[in-house]
Order: C-alpha cells, then structure tokens, then sequence
C-alpha cells in the first residue's frame, strides 16, 4: 500500500531555493488561490515562458502573477490526478491512467491527447496502465507506466518509443538530471544512463546500507541534482547522497526527526537539502549531518509535495490547500 500511494504521489523532482534560517514563515493562500476541497493537492509546477503551469487532482492551471491567481488551462481535460513536464517548445501533462499523455503548443491554452506508441492494457485498446513518473529533459520527454516500463519522446507531438535498455519494466517513480547524466528512481533501485536514456544501468552501491531498512533496496520516489552531487529519497524514509555520479550512495538521513515511512520528497540547491514528508518539511545546510523542522504554521493535515517556482517555495497540503513562502 505504501508504494501505492507514492506512486500517486511522486512527480516531478523540484528545485528548491531557501536561505538557511526560519525567518520567513509559511503563509495561507490568499483569496484566489486553491483553498478549496474542490482544487485538490499539487502534483507538480513547472515555469513555462510567462506561465506558472501547475498540475494537481483537478487538472492543469496556470498562473502568470507567481501563483498569487490561477485559471484552469483546459477544462476539456478529463479529470484525473495529473503531472506536467515542459520540453522544447511544448508542454506534456499525463494522468495516473489510463489516458496516456496530452500536449499542448500553445502554454496551456489546449491539449491533444497523444499516445502513439504507448502499450495499451491488455484487451483495453486506448487505455494504459498507471503513469507514475514524467519529465523534461531538453527538448526530450520521459514517461514512466507502472508495469510496462519507460517510454520517450524527443518530439512529443510525434510517437513515443521505448526507452527500457537495461532496466526492463521497472516502475520509474521519479527522474533525477546532472548535466549530461540522467538518473531514474525506481521501485527496485537507481539507474543511471550517460547517453541521453538509449541505454540504462543500476547504480545501487550503498543503498541497502540505510537507517530505516537496512539489507534492502528500498523503492526511490524522488531525485533531485544540485552541483555535482545527486540526492534520492527512499520510500521507507532514508535519504542518500552521491558525489561520483551514482557509483556509491550514502545514507545521510539518520538526523531526520520522525523520519522512518516518511521522507518521499526533496529538493536541492547549492549546499541546501530539504526533505518533506507527509507531515513536515525539513532543512540541512550541512550535508544531513543536523536537520531542522522549517514545516512552521502549516496548518494543513498533511504535505503531499513541495516545489519551487520563480521566486517562491510551494508546499501542497493534502486538504488541499496550496502554501507559499518567500525564498
């Protein structure tokens, strides 16, 4: 059940800007923002030209005033709990199934389902298992199915190929870029591919050296790069670091307060790590050596994602309500 529900939970990695003191609080949003239960909670945001484009359990809207006011993109939309990635001159966005993916040319405005290529469930022509992992890498797309591996689009109006060398049907949680290097977090490990995702290796050194499920592998739902340095969180609460591009992983996460089950989500920026789970947010300055709660007046019941975009860190809370807070 756990690996289920991060599953609906990971996205994108985000990167995140904050300086290294709680002197900013977190703040509600203010009227026009997603209070609502109607809205939902945030999978993911992503800046688009002029455009904010946020992705969540009611669609995909837009903002172009740092997320003070948001309009629904495309309410033509079906409904589901939806990602968004931004490549070259378009925007991709998938569900968690069993649609496939749409894109847009036109920031939004539009979307195209386009699912060429995909492998449709048995016996359900047009319908495919669960996507649990999207992003942008250039002017290239990645997409992750739950059961039938990973596919990719360097043109994403165009067809999608397979993109499984080495690393079969994994279920890819989440995507992790280090200049030329890509990382893909999966439930049975990291891979890692040096040219640009035709061909895949697992780089598990140290993973099953951890805090929280020593002697396993443990499912990796986030990846975020920052310097030369690549970070992943785990499922069962551990937090890694690698600084030779995946060949060795360390468990910096012991200082985590209440971490184990939780840490499912970071970001990175310079010598700045967080990690959120679903009840906090946390920072290091040091490498996880100590950890500090910056989760503050966040009223929400719990954190289903944290991401950053222009000049603000987002927290998504689970009942829905989106919270800001100046970088």
């Amino acid at each position: 059940m756990k690996l289920a529900r991060a599953i609906a939970l990971i996205a994108l990695s985000s990167f995140i800007l904050i300086g290294c003191n709680k002197s900013e609080q977190f703040t509600g949003t203010a009227p026009g923002w997603f209070e609502s239960s109607d809205m939902g909670p945030f999978n993911n945001i992503v800046s688009y030209g002029s455009y904010l484009i946020a992705a969540g359990s009611q669609g995909i809207f837009r903002s172009t005033d740092c997320g003070l006011s948001w309009t629904a993109a495309d309410t033509s939309l079906p409904s589901g709990y939806f990602r968004v990635a931004a490549a070259g001159n378009v925007l991709v966005a998938a569900d968690n199934g069993p649609l496939g993916a749409f894109v847009s040319t036109d920031s939004g405005a539009t979307w195209v389902r386009d699912d060429s290529g995909f492998a449709s469930i048995a016996g359900q022509p047009g319908y495919y298992p669960a996507v649990t992992a999207l992003a942008g890498y250039g002017p290239d797309v990645f997409i992750g199915f739950s059961g039938s591996g990973l596919y990719r689009a360097s043109d994403p109006a165009t067809v999608w190929s397979t993109a499984n060398t080495g690393m079969g049907k994994s279920a890819v949680l989440a995507f992790g870029f280090l200049g030329t290097h890509i990382f893909a977090g999966s439930a049975d490990g990291i891979y890692h591919s040096s040219d640009g995702g035709n061909s895949w290796t697992a780089v598990n050194d140290g993973l099953a050296n951890n805090t929280y499920s020593p002697g396993t592998i443990p499912p990796i739902t986030d990846l975020v790069a920052t310097g030369t340095k690549i970070y992943a969180a785990s499922l069962y609460g551990s937090v890694f670091v690698s600084n030779d591009y995946g060949k060795s992983w360390t468990d910096i996460s012991a200082g985590l307060p209440n971490n184990k089950g939780k840490a499912a989500w970071i970001a990175a920026r310079d010598s700045l790590l967080l990690a959120g789970d679903s009840i906090g947010i946390y920072l290091t300055c040091n490498n996880g050596s100590t950890w500090e709660n910056i989760t503050d007046n966040i009223s929400s019941p719990g954190i289903s994602r944290i991401f950053i975009s222009g000049e603000f860190i987002f927290a998504s809370g689970s009942d829905g309500v989106v919270w800001r807070r100046p970088l």
